[in-house]
């Protein structure tokens, strides 16, 4: 009997990618992002429903080992890496490998290595140009394309082929006035471009937030992170999507002591909850190396038997111990920490909220060691 475990949801999965296509409209590639272990829902599950979608034309990942590691799970469709890539890596890799797998540009030293490297290899390697229009990570700077003679250079690569061209919003859902300025900046950098004689096919800049409240940012493709997950990027994102996601990922665990404890009996570390009445307490094989979060300690809440549960004293590395006074409760019984149970239900928006953050934390942080059921 599975003790712990994490269930992700195909038909909902299914269901905001359908909701995303109806948003953005025909001629707006969809490419959900599979980076940091699906943000947390699990690389290869989700990958491998990528991979089955009729929909999905490509899938995007953080790095050169993620892709490598879907290549090796006989993921077959086209990847695009976002962001880091090891250049002694890459030289080790077969060129039949490296033909279906696009990487991300940022700078003239990474694309003149790159294209020494396919050269050596007698192939052509996909590039996307990233560029910085305002968030100030990695990317070309506007002047190095607009104002020196970068794109020249970049055109000289015989052996690369500029497939797409992107860059990322920094506050797409509260500064209006700032996205608009890098909108701009990114269409004057493609006018550039095109007068230098580099029209990348692929043009993306919208994240899941972005393709909500900016219709301007679509481009011809669209970067669906949080979104795909069920999750809404923000409150701002929410009101514009209109349209209702479904979480899909679940949480459970299962009780594994069920015990009774008189009163003024301290609870776990520090003695940081003495219980003020005689309590049933319950304890769970979850703690803050799972990934459940330490500053849900004497505030979290669970749900068994449809009901929550308060969670007494400090999360600790692998229990927690939760009040389960009044209900009827045995080793084994079904424990959910996110997601539903009858009429009730946790999810990962109110499990951020208790500890000042953000969906997307809580989530990516689960422990990746933990199965992952795609149903």
């Amino acid at each position: 009997m599975q003790l712990t475990w994490l269930e992700i949801d195909k038909k909902a999965l299914a269901h905001n990618l359908k909701h995303f296509e109806k948003r953005v409209g025909r001629g707006v590639e969809i490419m959900p992002v599979v980076k940091s272990n699906a943000y947390g829902h699990g690389f290869f599950e989700v990958a491998g429903f990528c991979e089955t979608s009729p929909t999905v034309k490509k899938i995007l990942v953080v790095s050169l080992d993620e892709a490598l590691k879907l290549r090796g799970q006989k993921i077959k469709k086209p990847i695009v890496v976002l962001s880091f890539f090891n250049l002694e890596q890459l030289k080790k890799q077969k060129g039949q490998i490296l033909e279906n797998i696009s990487l991300s540009v940022y700078d003239l030293k990474t694309a003149r290595a790159l294209n020494k490297i396919a050269r050596a290899k007698g192939i052509k390697i996909k590039i996307h140009l990233k560029i910085d229009t305002g968030t100030s990570r990695i990317g070309f700077l506007p002047a190095e394309l607009t104002v020196s003679d970068a794109s020249k250079t970049l055109k000289s690569f015989k052996n690369l082929f500029i497939e797409g061209i992107f860059s990322h919003f920094a506050a797409s859902e509260t500064n209006k006035k700032y996205t608009r300025k890098q909108l701009s900046v990114f269409k004057e950098i493609l006018l550039k471009l095109k007068e230098e004689g580099i029209s990348p096919p692929l043009k993306h800049f919208a994240c899941s937030a972005a393709a909500l409240v900016s219709s301007q940012s679509h481009f011809n493709a669209i970067r669906l992170g949080i979104g795909f997950y069920g999750l809404w990027a923000s409150k701002q994102a929410k009101k514009a999507g209109r349209f209702a996601l479904k979480p899909v990922l679940s949480w459970q665990t299962r009780l594994i002591q069920v015990k009774k404890i008189p009163k003024n009996t301290p609870v776990g570390y520090g003695c940081s909850c003495v219980v003020n009445r005689p309590t049933t307490l319950g304890i769970i094989p979850v703690g803050y190396w799972d990934g459940f979060d330490r500053r849900l300690s004497n505030c979290g809440q669970v749900l068994h038997r449809g009901k929550r549960c308060n969670i007494l004293g400090r999360v600790c590395m692998n229990m927690t111990m939760i009040d389960l006074t009044g209900q009827p409760a045995k080793a084994g019984d079904q424990i959910t920490l996110i997601g539903r149970q009858s009429r009730e239900k946790i999810t990962a928006d109110e499990m951020a909220g208790k500890i000042g953050t953000i969906n997307y934390e809580v989530v990516s942080r689960i422990n990746p060691l933990l199965p992952r059921i795609l149903k």
